[in-house]
């Protein structure tokens, strides 16, 4: 049986009566901004959703791996 007492509640800022997700809008801009470093295509498709290639690193790798 798992204890109760070992349980941590968060709390989501509120603005206006909604989540305010202004932190983690800026969390994820920076995430995006890393990936965009190293991979060819980086889209930013919602709050904690990123879609992106890593086809060139992969060749890259690839090749690197086989020569």
């Amino acid at each position: 049986m798992l204890s109760l007492l070992n349980k941590v509640l968060v709390r989501v800022p509120t603005k206006y009566g909604k989540a305010d997700l202004t932190i983690y809008k800026k969390a994820g801009n920076a995430v995006v901004r890393v990936l965009k470093t190293r991979a060819a295509a980086c889209e930013k498709r919602s709050v904690d959703e990123v879609a992106i290639d890593i086809t060139p690193e992969a060749d890259r790798l690839l090749e690197q791996v086989i020569s």
